[in-house]
């Protein structure tokens, strides 16, 4: 079989490219590997195999410095995650291996996380030697260099309880606290409504995720953590709403699994994040922040929200879950747009 190799910031005991269990984040990969293997190929995260064999090298983030200057201290951060993930060895550009074997015609890069993130996905320099660049950002597709791709997320849910609306509590959110400097991001109104609804509604309130034992706000703990979950749908279905919030705002086509999580698990996203995310999800099925002046007028808006408006959100939910706009977020369509932009 020829050989493509994807270079993902994973360790090789974490390769998505072995059998995992289903439900896990990394079911779009093990679907693409099955689907490529139906046509010819095998492919592989990078670890022991040489680029040289390799029929395709696929990227995921820019995390390589192809070019000295800012890029490259834009991506020190980077450098060290992978440092951490190589051993001590330290770490082994594929990037530079794949140039040196004169293979950039095959080369593709995808643009994974968003500038609040990772800032040097963003420096379009970083994108010359790539023939094919994958994105979410819907400005830059232009069906030539820039192909679009939607954040792949898992096919499949368990079957889930579904409490009535009168037993269930008011919010819930799951996320990590983290910070940025990027005028875009969603972090700090993130805690903002934890501490709105902390300070006002903490007995409807419930805070997951890692991070929040370490307040960085200046204030304290936050009394409403609970920890971590090991998945959402453990607690997303005794809860009315869910806090939605992609990490940054007004990014066009940046949707990603929080939403979706929301609707699968029954309860209604309050999404913030994609400054079109109606051409992707049913405006019906989430309650748009960014069109709320506080968190107050939030706060009030669902605990008015009668149980037939909710179960109408619901409904639409699922109509949208069953739909092909939500198909194009699954792994089929994920291979389906590496398969047709790379010509395999």
């Amino acid at each position: 079989m020829k050989q493509i190799l994807f270079d993902l910031p994973v360790s090789a005991e974490g390769s998505p490219f072995i059998d995992l269990p289903e439900h896990t984040g990394l079911e779009p990969y093990i679907y693409l590997r099955d689907r490529l293997r139906e046509r010819g190929y095998d492919i592989h995260t990078p670890h022991g195999r040489s680029v040289r064999d390799a029929e395709r090298v696929l990227f995921w983030d820019v995390r390589f410095s192809p070019r000295a200057g800012r890029l490259r201290e834009m991506a020190r951060s980077a450098r060290q995650t992978w440092r951490r993930i190589r051993g001590r060895d330290g770490v082994r550009s594929v990037y530079r291996e794949t140039l040196r074997a004169g293979l950039e015609d095959q080369m593709a890069l995808f643009l994974g996380e968003p500038p609040v993130v990772h800032p040097p996905n963003w420096d379009r320099g970083a994108h010359a030697t790539f023939p094919i660049v994958f994105t979410w950002n819907d400005d830059w597709v232009d069906g030539k260099r820039y192909h679009k791709f939607r954040y792949p997320i898992t096919g499949h849910t368990p079957p889930l309880p579904d409490p009535k609306f009168s037993e269930r509590k008011l919010l819930v959110n799951f996320s990590g606290n983290k910070i940025s400097p990027h005028p875009n991001e969603l972090y700090s109104a993130r805690r903002r409504a934890i501490r709105f609804f902390e300070r006002n509604h903490a007995e409807q309130f419930a805070l997951y995720g890692p991070g929040w034992d370490r307040p960085v706000d200046g204030e304290g703990p936050y009394i409403t953590w609970r920890g971590q979950v090991a998945h959402k749908w453990d607690v997303y279905p005794t809860y009315r709403f869910g806090l939605c919030y992609e990490n940054m705002c007004d990014e066009p086509g940046w949707v990603t699994e929080k939403i979706f999580d929301c609707l699968r698990a029954g309860s209604v996203p309050i999404y913030w994040g994609a400054s079109n995310v109606e051409q992707d999800v049913d405006p019906a099925t989430f309650i748009d922040r960014s069109r709320l002046g506080s968190d107050g007028e939030l706060a009030r808006l669902l605990l008015d929200m009668s149980e037939a408006e909710w179960l109408r959100c619901r409904r639409a939910g699922r109509d949208y879950l069953a739909s092909k706009k939500f198909a194009a977020f699954l792994p089929p369509a994920f291979a389906d747009t590496i398969i047709r932009a790379l010509q395999l």
